[in-house]
């Protein structure tokens, strides 16, 4: 069971509502790719395939003023590495079970990107990197984990807010564990991925590198966002990087 830990004391005024849920996907992503989990920590580890970029303080649309430094794999060469992951995963066994999620709720029916670079994409952080606090772009996300990241090990997602002080407040925190996912409304509710810290000497359980799967959908019968500058960095081609 994925664990979930309400954030600390609360602040008299409306929280908002994280509309979310979480999956054990591990039965059927083996029936897609019986070797999925082997595959995605092999392409989240080849440095050939990574991009990375450095995020201003207050960029776009970050609601965090500490700025960061982010790693990706696109959606171009993960769809080369692992037809699969795209064929299988996001246009076919994601979108079912996020469509139930959006109908349960009385949501808008979720829909495809059509950018491939941005539709899917492999998020890889080293120890000392982390995603600021932000609202996205998309109506609705999709996070697969590919690593486990317990209490302590940083890495979490951690969806909060902003209160009348300017004090951050958790809400819900998710501890990433491989083949667990979570489906979620990100525009409407601040989130984050926490600084990922390293093993230390004896031996914690943990590991070095976060890998986890990220795919947009939009609402039917939309365009999809247009791209920033930010993203533009984020998910070009590595052998473009400066």
């Amino acid at each position: 069971m994925f664990d979930i830990t309400p954030g600390g004391d609360r602040p008299t005024l409306e929280i908002p509502k994280v509309e979310l849920q979480k999956f054990d996907l591990r039965l059927g992503l083996s029936s897609i790719h019986h070797d999925w989990h082997s595959e995605l920590l092999r392409i989240g580890t080849t440095k050939d395939f990574i991009n990375t970029t450095t995020v201003a303080p207050g960029t776009e649309t970050t609601i965090d003023h500490r700025g960061a430094k982010l790693s990706a794999v696109n959606g171009i060469i993960l769809a080369s590495e692992a037809p699969w992951l795209i064929e299988g995963v996001y246009e076919d066994f994601a979108l079912k079970i996020l469509r139930d999620f959006a109908q349960q709720r009385d949501l808008p029916r979720p829909a495809l990107w059509s950018d491939r670079r941005s539709a899917v994409t492999l998020n890889v952080a080293l120890p000392g990197q982390r995603m600021d606090r932000h609202v996205d772009r998309n109506r609705f996300a999709f996070v697969i984990y590919a690593t486990f990241h317990p209490p302590g090990d940083g890495g979490a997602t951690v969806f909060g807010y902003y209160d009348r002080n300017r004090s951050w407040r958790d809400v819900l925190t998710i501890y990433p564990r491989p083949g667990f996912g979570i489906a979620f409304c990100g525009d409407t509710v601040g989130h984050e991925y926490t600084e990922l810290v390293p093993r230390r000497a004896g031996g914690v359980l943990g590991d070095k590198i976060r890998i986890a799967v990220n795919m947009n959908f939009k609402e039917a019968g939309t365009k999809d966002p247009p791209q920033t500058p930010l993203h533009e960095a984020w998910y070009r081609d590595p052998a473009t990087s400066p």
